[in-house]
């Protein structure tokens, strides 16, 4: 169970860590009931440079889950697709409220896609693994059928092309700032390339940005999040702060 009592100790081992590159102040919840634990951590200059209770009104976002799984999460135990489902990104909207959305790419599944035009022989489905994410590897498969989208599912299954590639690079892709190319750059491409070029010119409609735009505002900040996290000096003091500080 997560307590002020164990943030408090877990901070003691975890502040000064070394971290992935990039600056960024991140707001966790946990959420019981009307009950809400508040926390943050400030990642800056390559470590971690704070971890304390309370609020900090200027973090990129906020991680709201359960107690347990943000026990979890914190301990690098809730991973992957099953991860995501169970958190949720509090942010502030286009209008100045907050809103609640699954994480990206989760966040994708629940956006309204219809506006996509018809594209006669535009199919595919798609795989996709994003690797150093903060859940870790996120998998997922998107499927379209004459350039609209008829699926959207965690996990990898009778995908005609797989791509794997790092879960910041897809982030800043989405937003626009990177090519097909740049995004896939180290990663990996199994299975039917040209399928690849069939999803970029599906992407590249003002609808399919349109739709994309309305859903989470933070990722390029996930991002930033995720290339901080993402490194074995931070998996391990996740480690020790599973296996070393006791939770009562």
């Amino acid at each position: 169970m997560l307590t002020e009592g164990w943030i408090r100790r877990a901070a003691d081992v975890a502040v000064g860590t070394a971290t992935g590159p990039g600056d960024i102040a991140v707001q966790y919840a946990a959420e019981d009931g009307a009950d809400r634990l508040e926390h943050f951590q400030v990642f800056e200059g390559g470590r971690l440079a704070a971890w304390e209770l309370g609020r900090l009104p200027e973090a990129a976002f906020t991680v709201v889950q359960t107690p347990d799984d943000q026990l979890r999460f914190l301990t690098g135990r809730l991973e992957g697709g099953e991860g995501q489902a169970r958190t949720w990104i509090e942010e502030v909207a286009p209008d100045g409220s907050v809103r609640r959305l699954r994480p990206p790419p989760l966040d994708e599944a629940d956006l309204d896609w219809s506006p996509l035009p018809e594209i006669p022989g535009a199919n595919l489905r798609n795989g996709n693994h994003l690797t150093g994410s903060p859940w870790r590897t996120v998998s997922y498969t998107g499927e379209f059928r004459d350039g609209k989208r008829v699926a959207w599912e965690l996990g990898v299954g009778d995908a005609e092309t797989t791509v794997t590639m790092r879960y910041a690079l897809r982030m800043r892709a989405i937003e626009g700032l990177l090519t097909l190319p740049e995004m896939i750059e180290g990663g990996e491409v199994t299975g039917d390339w040209s399928k690849l070029m069939v999803l970029a010119g599906i992407a590249e409609s003002p609808e399919f940005q349109a739709v994309s735009r309305s859903g989470s505002g933070v990722r390029l900040q996930m991002g930033t999040f995720a290339e901080a996290v993402a490194v074995l000096s931070y998996h391990q003091v996740q480690a020790e702060l599973a296996r070393a500080v006791p939770t009562g």
